[in-house]
């Protein structure tokens, strides 16, 4: 299935939503209880692919929770600072999380990070679905996260990277 997903994301920024909802049916039958972090430049459907997911998720009776990466870090302060654990912790118990635009949300000192790697670490361990967006490479992920969350990442039986390219649809630029 990962062949099929590297040949149909490419068509997604040139072809729009025909090409995503070919993708979105391999991704959701193929890896629907593990991490997929969606890689790629601006414009390219990262948070189209997110939402189309969702969409067809939420159709089947699935419980989906889409969240930018800046509401993200707005949970996991409150949390951290004010005790507030409800919040957290509905991240950590929807059926599907996608965390759009990782990357984007400034790193708070032992806030960011640490709850990052709590939620992914506890989704993982109770085979939750969690789609992420990114604009960085992985190599960018590694410093920016640190290595113990890509560790997490980059653990091919329960984490998919998933390139996208093309065209950024909003300028018409590679």
């Amino acid at each position: 299935p990962l062949i099929i997903v590297g040949l149909v994301t490419a068509a997604i920024g040139d072809l729009g939503g025909g090409a995503g909802k070919m993708l979105l049916v391999t991704v959701i039958i193929a890896y629907l209880d593990t991490v997929l972090v969606a890689l790629g430049g601006f414009g390219v459907g990262k948070t189209f692919f997110l939402h189309a997911m969702a969409a067809r998720l939420i159709e089947r009776g699935c419980g989906v929770l889409v969240i930018g990466a800046y509401s993200f870090l707005d949970i996991a302060r409150k949390s951290y600072l004010n005790q507030e654990e409800e919040g957290l912790q509905e991240l950590i118990d929807t059926d599907v999380l996608m965390l759009d635009d990782l990357g984007s949300e400034p790193l708070m000192r032992n806030i960011t990070i640490e709850q990052l790697f709590s939620l992914i670490n506890e989704r993982q361990r109770r085979n939750l679905a969690t789609v992420i967006s990114t604009n960085l490479t992985e190599e960018e992920l590694r410093e920016r996260y640190t290595e113990r969350i890509m560790s997490r990442l980059t653990d091919r039986t329960q984490c998919e990277f998933i390139p996208m390219v093309g065209r950024d649809i909003r300028t018409g630029r590679r």
